[in-house]
Order: structure tokens, then C-alpha cells, then sequence
């Protein structure tokens, strides 16, 4: 199979990705990489399973899943270093990356009909051991620690991806 990447609806490419492996993530962002390098345009995700780590969009990138495209986002916590910056639950600080990043974008989407995944089950376990990284972080946050400052990402001391099923 191939991810499509059309941008400016002259420039195409394919950048090959392969079902059922957690090494379409490159091919994913290398996608979104050359797109963003040439002005912006789409990224075609095909009917098909395709898993993969976070996805960071760029300026004038659509991400756009076909129907029948399933993107199942991997559960293990080390795909989703390094940190980078983010907020949880309105404070900044560095943690793991979502499963869809962009800082500092514009025209940015994900559309289509297609379905994202992200394997809450292997999160939930955090929420008992997160009560001591967010009280630092809003301790840090109330004293004006700078965000530099704020980095997270490890077991204890990270924040569960949100509202994932």
C-alpha cells in the first residue's frame, strides 16, 4: 500500500507505509514533512488499518483519512518522546506528545470519514499516579516557574492522553 500526498494539487508523491506496523509513523511524517516543504497541501490516508505514533501537522496540511482508513495510534508511551510543548488541563509544561501535535500552525485539519484510535485502555493506569505530577505542575504554574522548566514525561511525572477510547 501507499500514503498519498498531494500539495497544491500539482506535487504528488507516495511514501510507502505497511498494515499492522508501527514504522508507518515516518512514513506518516514524512508525508506531512515534504507537503508542509512544498507549500502545504493533503495527506491521503487510504481505506486500510495503519498504525502509528504521533503525527506532528505543519502549516497548510490537511490530513485527510479516506473511508474505511483506521489510524490506531501505538500504546507504548516511549513512541511518544521526545517531549514537547504542551498544556494540561490549561497549565504549560513539556510532556509526551498527543497523538496529533501542531504549536504554532495555521491552516491545519484532519477530515474524512475515517477513524483515529488511541488505545485509551493503555493510559487509564496513570490517572491513579498522576495526582503527584499535577500538583507540582500546579505548584510550578502559581510560582512562576518558567515552562522551560515544567518537563514531564516520564511514568510518575506525565499526564495520560486524553479523552481516548
Amino acid at each position: 500500500m501507499s500514503l498519498a500526498l498531494k500539495a497544491a494539487e500539482k506535487h504528488l508523491q507516495v511514501f510507502d507505509i505497511v498494515g499492522y506496523a508501527y514504522a508507518n509513523n515516518d512514513a506518516i511524517q514524512a508525508a506531512v514533512d515534504d507537503c508542509a516543504g512544498n507549500g502545504g497541501g493533503t495527506v491521503i490516508v487510504p481505506e486500510g488499518e495503519w498504525r502509528s505514533g504521533p503525527i506532528h501537522l505543519k502549516s497548510n496540511v490537511e490530513l485527510h483519512l479516506e473511508d474505511g482508513a483506521v489510524i490506531v495510534f501505538s500504546d507504548k508511551y516511549e513512541d511518544y518522546l521526545p517531549v514537547v510543548f504542551t498544556r494540561w488541563e490549561g497549565m504549560e509544561c513539556y510532556n509526551y506528545s498527543p497523538l496529533i501535535y501542531a504549536n504554532g500552525c495555521e491552516n491545519i485539519s484532519v477530515t474524512g470519514n475515517g477513524t483515529l484510535i488511541g488505545n485509551g485502555q493503555a493510559w487509564w493506569h496513570w490517572k491513579k499516579l498522576q495526582q503527584a505530577a499535577a500538583d507540582e505542575l500546579c505548584y510550578a504554574e502559581s510560582n512562576g516557574i518558567p515552562v522551560e522548566k515544567r518537563i514531564y514525561g516520564t511514568e510518575k511525572a506525565a499526564f495520560p492522553i486524553r479523552l481516548c477510547r
